[in-house]
C-alpha cells in the first residue's frame, strides 16, 4: 500500500513562496498576496549538477557504504539523492534501491508485491532470504533497512534483524557480564534498548533527534531515562545503581556520541582521612536525572515561565526581526512559554497578533507549526500516516450518499488515480458523511452546503477570495454566530481551478498557503490549537474526526457520529 503524500518537513521553515501544487514532503506557507512560483525539480537538479557530486558515506554495523555507489553516473546520482532526501519514506522504491545500489532486486520486490518503502521496511530476516539469493545483496538490503528504520524511527517488526544483544553500533553487547551483579531471581533488564525505544512514539522521537544532531540534549536524556525506568518497573526490577550502570553502558553503545558518565558515575577508590578512616565514594546517578527515581506524581503541575527576562527579549526581537531565518526560529522557540501564556490570557486574536505580528507574515504558519510540534510531539507524523487508512476505506461510506452531486463525486473517486483528486473529493464529502446533527442555535440547523463551507471554501480566482470570505462572515452573522475570539475560524480554502489549485488556510484577515490539501487540513488543526481558537460551528463533527482519529488528540467532547464513522474509515474499535 502506497503511503500517499505528505511527509511534511515542517522543521525547515521557509518564507519562500510556492505556486504549482505538488504532493510534496516540504510544506511552505506563504501569504496569498505574494506572487508565487514553484521551482521545478529539474531546475534544482540542474543547479546541483553544476556542483561536484558529494556522495554520502554511511556506516552500518561496521560496513561503510558510499551512496549512491560510484558506479552510478553523476546526473543519476544527483537525481536519486534529491528524491531520497526530499521524500523520505514516501520516496519511490526504485529510487531508494538505486541510492543503495540495489536496483537489481526491484523485480524481485515487485514479485513479492512490495511496492512502497513502508512495506519494504516491514520485512524480516527470512523475507530478505527469499528476495535474493546473492549474499552480498542480502547484507546490503539488511543494512539499508536497518539504516532507514533508524533514520526515520520506523517501528521494527516482531522479528528484528539484530540479535538481542547487538545494539545498532554493531558491537557485541557485554552487558551480560555486568548483569551478574543483579539478583539471581532478576532477569537482565531491557535486553534490547533500541527495540524498547522503537516501540513507542516518544522513543522514536529520541532516535530521530540523535540522528539529526548526533547528540542528545538534557531534556531528551531525561525522557530516555524515564522510558527506561518505566520499563524497569513494568518488569518488576529494582531501580537502583546496578540498573543505571547497565543501562548507561547500553545507552553509550546505542548512541555512540553519548558518554555513559553522563548517566551514571561508578564508584571510585576511596581515600584515607586523618585518623586512619578509609572513606569510599559511592556510585551516583547523574544529578539531573535523580528525580526520575521517584514514583510518578498524580498532581497537576502549574505552568511556570522560566527565564522570563530572556523570553521577553526574544519576543521584542520578533516584533521586527524577519531575517536571518535561523535567528527568527531561535527567538521564536526561546519565548514559547511566554507566548502560550499570552495566548491563553488574550481576549481576542487581534491581541495575540499585536504581541506577535510575525503571525500575519509568510513565516507565521511555519512558526505555529513549530509550536504545535512542541505541544504535541509526533502527532503530525501520525496524521500523515493515518490519512492512507481513510483512502483505503472511504468507499465503504458511499452508501450514505443520496444527493446526485455527491454520488457523482463518489463515482469519480472510484476511478480516480491521482491522489490530489482523491484528497479533494474526500474533503468535499467529509461533512456529508459525518454531518452536523441538531441545531447550532435556536433557529439554525446547518445545511449540507453550509457544513461544507465550515470545512472547505472555494474561490475561482485570487480576486474572488475576499468576496468568498465576506459572504461566509455575513452568513455566520446572519445566524448570530459570535465566537469568543472572532467570527471566522481557520478554514481550508482552495483558490483557482481544480486542475491547478492553490491550497490555503484563512482566518480573520490572515492567509497561509500550503503545497497540498492534506497539508492545509493539518494547518487548520495546528493553527486552531496553537492560537487557542475554535472549529467552525457548522463543521465540528468533521474537524473532530480529523483531530481524534487522524491526529489521535482527544477532543473535549465525544461525538457519537464521529465514533461510528471512525469504525469504518480508520478501522477503529
Amino acid at each position: 500500500m502506497e503511503c500517499y503524500s505528505y511527509d511534511v518537513n515542517l522543521d525547515e521553515c521557509e518564507a519562500g513562496p510556492s505556486g504549482t501544487q505538488q504532493e510534496s514532503s516540504n510544506s511552505d506557507i506563504v501569504d496569498a498576496d505574494v506572487d508565487t512560483q514553484q521551482s521545478s525539480v529539474p531546475e534544482v537538479l540542474e543547479e546541483e549538477a553544476a556542483q561536484q557530486v558529494c556522495r554520502q558515506h554511511i556506516i552500518v554495523h561496521g560496513v561503510e557504504y558510499i551512496l549512491p555507489p560510484e558506479s552510478i553516473p553523476d546526473d543519476k546520482a544527483i537525481e536519486v539523492m534529491y528524491q531520497v532526501d526530499c521524500f523520505g519514506l514516501q520516496v519511490k522504491v526504485i529510487d531508494l534501491l538505486t541510492f543503495w545500489g540495489l536496483e537489481e532486486i526491484h523485480d524481485s520486490l515487485n514479485t513479492h508485491k512490495i511496492y512502497d518503502v513502508s512495506t519494504l521496511l516491514s520485512i524480516t530476516m527470512c523475507d530478505v532470504n527469499q528476495i535474493t539469493e546473492i549474499v552480498g545483496l542480502r547484507v546490503r538490503l539488511r543494512h539499508m533497512v536497518m539504516h532507514m528504520r533508524m533514520m526515520h524511527a520506523f517501528p521494527c517488526p516482531p522479528e528484528s534483524f539484530s540479535s538481542p544483544n547487538v545494539p545498532s553500533g554493531g558491537q557485541p553487547s557485554t552487558s551480560h557480564q555486568t548483569s551478574t551483579a543483579m539478583s539471581a531471581t532478576k532477569k537482565q533488564p531491557i535486553e534490547n534498548l533500541q527495540e524498547l525505544l522503537m516501540s513507542s512514539e516518544r522513543g522514536r522521537l529520541i532516535i530521530q533527534e540523535y540522528n539529526k544532531n548526533d547528540i542528545l540534549c538534557d531534556d531528551t536524556r531525561n525522557d530516555l531515562i524515564q522510558i527506561i525506568i518505566l520499563e524497569a518497573r513494568a518488569q518488576h526490577l529494582d531501580v537502583n545503581n546496578t540498573l543505571f550502570k547497565i543501562m548507561a553502558e547500553k545507552i553509550e553503545k546505542l548512541f555512540s556520541n553519548e558518554n555513559r558518565t553522563q548517566y551514571f558515575t561508578s564508584a571510585v577508590p576511596g581515600i584515607t582521612r586523618a585518623g586512619g578512616r578509609f572513606v569510599v565514594r559511592k556510585p551516583k546517578i547523574y544529578a539531573k536525572f535523580k528525580f526520575n527515581l521517584k514514583q510518578p506524581s498524580t498532581e497537576v503541575e502549574k505552568p511556570t515561565i522560566e527565564n522570563n527576562g530572556k523570553q521577553e527579549e526574544s519576543k521584542t526581537w520578533l516584533e521586527r526581526g524577519r531575517t536571518p531565518l535561523e535567528m527568527v526560529i531561535a527567538h521564536w522557540d526561546a519565548c514559547f512559554d511566554l507566548r502560550q501564556s499570552l495566548i491563553k490570557s488574550a481576549k481576542s486574536l487581534q491581541a495575540v497578533v499585536k504581541e506577535f505580528p510575525i503571525i500575519t507574515t509568510a513565516l507565521g504558519g511555519n512558526m505555529l507549526i513549530r509550536d504545535f510540534k512542541t505541544m504535541f510531539p509526533g502527532k503530525l507524523e501520525i496524521y500523515f500516516n493515518s490519512v492512507v487508512k481513510v483512502h483505503d476505506n472511504l468507499h465503504n461510506m458511499f452508501g450514505r450518499l443520496s444527493c446526485e452531486d455527491h454520488l457523482k463525486l463518489a463515482a469519480t473517486y472510484a476511478t480516480a488515480t491521482d491522489i490530489s483528486e482523491k484528497n479533494l473529493i474526500f474533503a468535499k464529502l467529509l461533512t456529508t458523511l459525518i454531518p452536523s446533527r441538531g441545531k447550532i442555535t435556536k433557529s439554525w440547523k446547518p445545511s449540507l452546503v453550509e457544513s461544507q463551507e465550515g470545512f472547505i471554501l472555494f474561490a475561482q480566482t485570487s480576486a474572488a477570495v475576499e468576496e468568498v470570505i465576506n459572504a461566509r462572515k455575513e452568513r455566520l452573522h446572519g445566524h448570530n454566530i459570535a465566537s469568543r475570539k472572532f467570527h471566522l475560524q481557520p478554514t481550508v480554502m482552495v483558490i483557482g481551478p481544480e486542475s491547478k489549485p492553490r491550497f490555503t488556510v484563512v482566518f480573520d484577515n490572515i492567509i497561509y498557503q500550503y503545497k497540498t490539501l492534506i497539508d492545509a487540513i493539518a494547518g487548520v488543526i495546528t493553527t486552531t490549537y496553537v492560537l487557542d481558537l475554535e472549529y467552525n460551528a457548522d463543521a465540528i463533527p468533521a474537524w473532530t474526526f480529523i483531530q481524534e482519529y487522524l491526529f489521535r488528540i482527544n477532543p473535549k467532547k465525544k461525538i457519537q457520529a464521529v465514533d461510528e464513522a471512525a469504525r469504518i474509515l480508520v478501522n477503529w474499535t
